[in-house]
């Protein structure tokens, strides 16, 4: 799967996926918003899709709850990209979530599944999942 382990920012397809958005800092929110989406939208999800999705969700949350990205290398490249938070991209990154954890045609969660590690997997992911749940609802 080229992960070392559990969080967002611990596979190639993650890094991947931050390293190119960090060359574009000013395209940060069209980026986040079609990666977002696409993962929200496709058929099947292959596990570098949904590992790009995860980042850019997890980039929005650290967005709502400064200091949640802790990774030194997803830190660094965070700190690069320039767009601000908003409801719309607070929903679109809450609704990659929901798709990553469902198993339907999702690679990413089949190869968590078969390695017995979806609640490590969870334990790193879920507190930008809970940064991103509406306020005062």
């Amino acid at each position: 799967m080229g992960a070392w382990g559990y969080g967002p920012f611990d596979n190639d397809g993650g890094m991947d996926f931050i390293g190119e958005l960090a060359e574009r800092p000013a395209e940060a929110e069209a980026v986040l918003r079609e990666v977002m989406a696409g993962a929200r939208e496709t058929d099947y999800l292959d596990r570098d899709d949904a590992s790009a999705a995860l980042v850019a969700a997890c980039l929005v949350a650290d967005r709502f709850s400064p200091g949640l990205i802790t990774d030194v290398n997803g830190r660094e490249y965070a700190d690069r990209l320039v767009f601000a938070p908003s409801e719309e991209l607070r929903e679109l990154a809450a609704g990659v979530f929901t798709r990553v954890y469902q198993p339907a045609d999702n690679e990413w969660y089949d190869l968590w599944d078969e390695a017995d590690a979806l609640p490590l997997v969870h334990a790193e992911h879920d507190p930008f999942q809970l940064a991103l749940a509406p306020r005062g609802r």
